[in-house]
């Protein structure tokens, strides 16, 4: 496969976080697993680490999606996503924010409880209007050594890319 056809998406979901923000009280020693509010209850109290322990890290990244920043609680994401977005964000996304971050990891729902609860936010959320409806889509390439801005959506120029890139063999 050539690299030049090929369009790479990463996400990382980890919990690294820059000095700058959090400050020096949250420097962890090495060996330790203390304050760091990000993690999971279970973590920082040397308890089982399984999967209920994403779930609730999915969780935390969910409400900072949705609040713009990291949200300790279900009440500090409805006051940042409402304060961003002139809105509430809709009972189902609450609901499915607030089992994911459960401190008791029993309390939280199995994966396909959260398949279900994942359904219904998104049938109540249009992200699009929620999100995105201010934000116009850019594109900026290099051309000889020249940057230059397109607005031509995303998905038009991921197309266009499609169409004109030579197709490789394996």
């Amino acid at each position: 496969m050539d690299p030049k056809s090929q369009v790479l998406v990463a996400f990382d979901f980890g919990l690294a976080v820059s000095l700058g923000k959090m400050g020096k009280r949250y420097i962890a020693h090495a060996g330790t697993r203390e304050l760091n509010p990000q993690y999971p209850p279970e973590f920082l109290e040397s308890k089982e680490v399984n999967a209920t322990t994403d779930t609730h890290i999915m969780g935390r990244v969910l409400g900072w999606c949705i609040a713009g920043t990291d949200a300790n609680s279900l009440a500090d994401v409805v006051q940042q996503a409402t304060a961003i977005h002139q809105r509430a964000p809709p009972p189902s996304f609450l609901q499915l924010y607030n089992s994911m971050t459960q401190h008791d990891p029993a309390r939280r729902p199995d994966p396909q409880k959260l398949v279900d609860l994942a359904g219904k936010v998104a049938d109540d959320l249009d992200v699009r209007q929620y999100f995105f409806s201010q934000i116009v889509e850019l594109d900026v390439q290099r051309s000889h050594g020249v940057w230059s801005v397109s607005d031509e959506p995303t998905s038009s120029i991921l197309n266009r890319i499609s169409l004109e890139s030579p197709q490789s063999t394996m």
